[in-house]
């Protein structure tokens, strides 16, 4: 007779055996979210979330102090309690203690109130912080409504920061590899039925293989026109006019080198040579996409006048071309521009993923360059951060839109917000230090096999992948 306890034992190396190849199979074709990216940073970092490739990442790897998923209301994954009064004068936060950074370092009352001291001393010097028990209490003197929304910004998460290092944060994914070409977040426990594993791959050109990779699951921050055929028919997707706008930066040393360019070199004929294979454009004015107050439709103004082509170059106009579709349109746009106003335009090709380290250099060794600008919620902050920070895209000097840029984020009257951001606008105008193309607008695609894509939650170009299930 056979014992009952072997039996019982088999069943369960089976069933274990079994389990494990299913986990094997969804590991090797299923568990692992791909994208592809324009860009690859050298670490992931909450001081460069401007940078949509970061941004990607930290929406994986951080839990910002409050959410708002649906546009309207507050809630919190790592506050087990939070209020403020009616007046937005007191603000209670209470951390949830137990949850993890890494496998050797916790999150605490203690480390939660010196993170809200530090991320509120960048959102006001006017505040009192005190605790009681594992309780932190923001106190302001004047309401600041405006408060809530600073705290669901993924840069004011918590996070673990180490030199040279990407930032560890709360979220449900751990950058575990930084490479040339691809990035690779795994998720800190694993879940049935979801990925545990998010790469980002560098993408190269229209002739990069990826595009035809099975494997990729989101091509959404590569130029639609570059999306593939094959995930235009065989993926879910969605209409979307985004919070973005694509930009030519202006970086020349002369203010009069940069008034010519301004002025004179014509918006659509640019954005046609860039993006030939790019039917429609929605114009736009400036910096600022439709959705924001203050935005506006139709081709930003310009006045090219011939006094203008007197201008006497202190450096030649060097435009730093990513793009491998384009060559021929640029080169003739080159050649119109140069017999129109006499001055000479050098097209330079560079490789995207280049373009985070020349920023970094000093002076910048272009002086043209199409960027885009984005936002997930209706920010003014966000489309101006480019032109303010260290690694931005200019060399001369943009005082003036910190100082402005300040009282933005301290304000909390919309018409005053108004104001200011039209203060910065006539000063970029005035520097000639941008010229605006187009709001990006086209469509999103996501395979069929995801069950809980939710269209209009807000965040859908950057999903979180951890709340996906299939």
């Amino acid at each position: 007779m056979r014992s009952h306890h072997k039996i019982t034992a088999a069943v369960a190396v089976l069933l274990s055996l079994v389990i494990a190849a299913e986990v094997s199979f969804a590991r090797g074709r299923v568990a692992r979210w791909e994208v592809l990216v324009n860009t690859l940073p050298q670490r992931i970092s909450t001081q460069e979330a401007h940078i949509n490739t970061v941004y990607y990442a930290l929406r994986q790897t951080h839990e910002p102090v409050l959410r708002k998923d649906d546009g309207q209301n507050y809630t919190s994954r790592i506050l087990k309690y939070w209020a403020h009064d009616l007046g937005y004068l007191r603000y209670t936060f209470c951390p949830v203690i137990d949850l993890k950074f890494d496998g050797n370092r916790g999150f605490s009352a203690g480390y939660f109130r010196d993170h809200i001291l530090r991320i509120t001393e960048k959102y006001s010097q006017n505040f009192d912080l005190t605790t009681e028990g594992d309780c932190s209490i923001v106190s302001f003197s004047s309401p600041h409504k405006s408060y809530l929304d600073y705290l669901t910004l993924v840069e004011n998460a918590p996070t673990l920061t180490s030199e040279g290092e990407s930032d560890i944060g709360l979220g449900p994914f751990y950058v575990a590899e930084v490479q040339k070409e691809k990035i690779v977040l795994l998720r800190k426990k694993p879940v049935r039925n979801g990925y545990s594993e998010v790469v980002l791959h560098l993408y190269k050109d229209v002739g990069d293989p990826m595009l035809q990779n099975r494997n990729v699951s989101d091509f959404n921050l590569i130029p639609a026109v570059d999306v593939p055929e094959w995930v235009k028919k065989e993926y879910l997707s969605f209409d979307n006019v985004e919070l973005k706008s694509g930009n030519l930066i202006i970086n020349h040393p002369d203010l009069k080198a940069r008034q010519l360019i301004r002025n004179c070199l014509d918006v659509d004929r640019f954005r046609r040579a860039y993006a030939p294979r790019k039917k429609d454009f929605l114009d736009l004015q400036t910096i600022l996409p439709l959705g924001l107050l203050g935005a506006q439709p139709g081709l930003p103004q310009q006045n090219c006048e011939s006094r203008m082509f007197n201008v006497l170059l202190s450096t030649p106009i060097v435009f730093y071309n990513n793009r491998d579709d384009n060559e021929d349109q640029l080169k003739g746009l080159a050649e119109d521009f140069k017999k129109r106003t006499g001055v000479p335009l050098t097209i330079a090709k560079y490789p995207a993923d280049k373009i985070a380290a020349i920023k970094r250099q000093r002076p910048r060794p272009f002086n043209l360059i199409v960027i885009v600008i984005d936002a997930v919620t209706p920010n003014y902050e966000a489309f101006f951060d480019p032109f303010l920070d260290v690694s931005g895209y200019h060399d001369f000097d943009t005082s003036i839109l910190r100082e402005l840029r300040e009282k933005l984020g301290k304000t909390e009257s919309p018409e005053l917000k108004l104001g200011i951001v039209k203060r910065m606008l006539a000063v970029l105008e005035r520097q000639n230090a941008v010229l605006t193309l187009y709001q990006i607008n086209g469509r999103l695609y996501y395979p069929k096999d995801i069950k809980n894509i939710e269209v209009g939650r807000g965040f859908l170009q950057y999903p979180e992948v951890a709340d996906f299930r299939w």
